[in-house]
Parts: C-alpha cells; structure tokens; sequence
C-alpha cells in the first residue's frame, strides 16, 4: 500500500534531519556514515578504500552512531520545550 503524502513528508523531513546531523560529525566519522549507508560498501570494501584497519572502520561506525542517537535525543529534548 502506498504512504500517503503525510506520511512520505514526516519520513522526508526526518531523513533530511538526520542527513543534516550526519554532516555536523567530525570527518572521519561523517565519511564512514556515508560510505557504509549510501554508498552501500561493506566494512571490508570501506577499509580498503579508507587505508584503514575493518576495526577502525568499526570503530568509527560505533562512535558515528553513538553521537547521532545523542544529537537526536537532543534535538528531540529541544522541540519538548517548546
């Protein structure tokens, strides 16, 4: 069944909010994000491609992700307030 255009919006509007919070990321972190979960490339293919260890690519996933779900958390604790 199709979504109807509420619905695709608020699921737009989100994807374009987390994409603007991915680029507030230090470099590192931001390309893993980017390369892992747009440009599809498996922790094998983005360490080789980075020059990097897969745990080092694990590794900035797991920071990249900590600090997204903490900037949402405070993104969501602002619009509470007001």
């Amino acid at each position: 069944p199709a979504q109807s255009p509420v619905n695709e919006l608020d699921e737009s509007e989100s994807r374009q909010r987390l994409i603007d919070l991915v680029f507030t990321l230090d470099e590192p972190l931001r390309e893993a994000v980017f390369l892992h979960y747009f440009e599809e490339l498996s922790y094998d293919q983005m360490a080789a491609w980075l020059g990097v260890a897969r745990s080092t690519v694990n590794e900035r996933l797991s920071k990249a992700r900590q600090g997204l779900k903490k900037l949402l958390i405070e993104q969501e604790k602002c619009h509470e307030v007001r």
